[in-house]
């Protein structure tokens, strides 16, 4: 066993990096230990190289693929930092946590055998629990847009299953809201390193917020603090151009503004106001 745990480590590094050599890899891992080839089994195999690498003990890999191999519950116990999960002996050894609610719907007891299909319904919701916990510790020192959450759980080896229950989950208990994601980059955004609403529009997009939440987010940027803003970069950004002709000034000028995502109209509006008398 312990060469296989070796060998799935190797596996897990590899998975990182490029998943597109790991089929080779597991299908020689497989000649190893005896288990079937197919592709369903990698999917099976990777989950069960998740649970080892997530402290769960399994005592034989057969497990997952023979399902008329059981396993005992020999012990369930309450969680004391959190009294809605409990956590699943098989066989006198540590296997998942699991919340309440799925040990009652699952009929799971002291005393049951369990087969393979049973377990993997058990390492599917400890994924989904420790996932959202996952997700709500990222929530409580920024803010995320549903996107960029999605690519954080997808990081993290979260199930493609699992990570869309998660985001309908944190969207309805209002964790995950794209518009007020939106204003508040907006609003620092502004303080910090001022942009054109055209770029900001742009910046969001890219961000994973769709286009219609960006545009109704930044209607609410007056044209008056836009071209405020522009005027503040446009005095710092004119002092490198003092000894350029004016004409060229007003064309590099032109270029920084433009770049920096503001319209054409303020652009020239401040232009001539801070290159005036120049």
């Amino acid at each position: 066993m312990g060469h296989f745990v070796a060998q799935t480590f190797q596996f897990v590094q590899m998975w990182t990096q490029n998943k597109s050599v790991c089929y080779n890899f597991y299908y020689s891992v497989c000649s190893k230990i005896d288990l079937p080839k197919c592709p369903n089994n990698f999917k099976v195999h990777y989950r069960f190289i998740s649970c080892m690498f997530n402290g769960w003990i399994c005592k034989s890999a057969h497990l997952f693929w023979d399902e008329t191999v059981k396993q005992k519950i020999t012990d369930i116990q309450q969680l004391s930092e959190n009294h809605l999960h409990h956590k699943i002996y098989l066989d006198d050894e540590s296997f998942v946590v699991i919340p309440l609610e799925l040990i009652d719907n699952l009929g799971l007891r002291v005393g049951l055998e369990i087969r393979a299909e049973i377990i993997e319904k058990l390492i599917t919701a400890d994924e989904a629990m420790r996932a959202k916990k996952y997700a709500l510790d990222l929530l409580r020192d920024d803010i995320y847009s549903k996107s960029q959450m999605t690519k954080q759980l997808e990081r993290k080896g979260i199930s493609e299953e699992n990570i869309d229950i998660i985001i309908k989950e944190l969207i309805v208990s209002g964790h995950i809201r794209d518009q007020q994601y939106a204003e508040k980059w907006v609003q620092r955004r502004l303080k910090s390193n001022p942009r054109g609403r055209k770029l900001l529009k742009q910046e969001l997009v890219d961000k994973g917020v769709d286009k219609e939440t960006a545009e109704q987010v930044l209607s609410g940027v007056k044209t008056e603090v836009e071209e405020k803003l522009a005027i503040q970069i446009a005095k710092k950004q004119v002092k490198m151009y003092r000894k350029l002709p004016n004409d060229t000034a007003k064309r590099r000028l032109h270029g920084f503004l433009g770049r920096r995502g503001f319209e054409s109209d303020i652009i020239i509006r401040v232009i001539n106001q801070v290159l005036k008398g120049q």
